[in-house]
């Protein structure tokens, strides 16, 4: 018993050892006049993302967002999970070009409204910059992809959105 004992706690530890477990992601801010609505919408978001790095190539992982957003019109709540799998098509140095794809699941949440339910598929690509081996520095821009979002403005359908106003900005942490 002692000899599988020592031997289970040898394994976990030396796939620990090798692990390409990362951790991370990302904080937004945006302030924005609204003309649909006439008001000013400030939007708050925490994006905390974990993954896995399967080989050069393939990565799993998941996203999650909490989004706050206020106006004169309402409060606005949100929550999504976005798992992926991530395939990095072309390295150069230190940068990784990469394509997630992706399926988002979500909702909505305003100030005397029922839930608003949101989902896209698609793919997002991204880039990383591997600044040395602990941390890593990574922005995504929009979805090529499929969207059905109920939000306050009746979004939906499919949406190719390569724009700078979806570029994201985030940090991971590998171990």
């Amino acid at each position: 018993m002692k000899k599988l004992l020592v031997f289970l706690v040898s394994a976990v530890a030396t796939v620990a050892m090798s692990a390409q477990t990362y951790v991370g992601g990302g904080l937004g801010f945006s302030s924005v006049d609204d003309k649909n609505i006439d008001s000013k919408i400030t939007t708050i978001t925490i994006s905390p993302e974990v993954g896995y790095k399967l080989s050069d190539k393939w990565s799993i992982g998941a996203k999650f967002d909490f989004e706050y957003a206020q106006s004169d019109a309402a409060d606005i709540t949100g929550f999504d999970v976005a798992p992926y799998a991530r395939y990095n098509f072309f390295k150069v140095g230190a940068v990784t070009f990469f394509a997630d794809a992706t399926v988002e699941i979500g909702g909505l949440k305003a100030d005397g409204s029922d839930n608003m339910s949101a989902w896209a598929a698609g793919f997002e690509p991204g880039i990383i910059y591997e600044v040395n081996d602990k941390i890593s520095l990574v922005a995504r821009a929009g979805l090529l992809g499929y969207s059905d979002t109920e939000d306050l403005n009746g979004q939906k359908g499919f949406q190719f959105d390569l724009n700078t106003m979806d570029l994201s900005f985030g940090m991971y942490w590998n171990f």
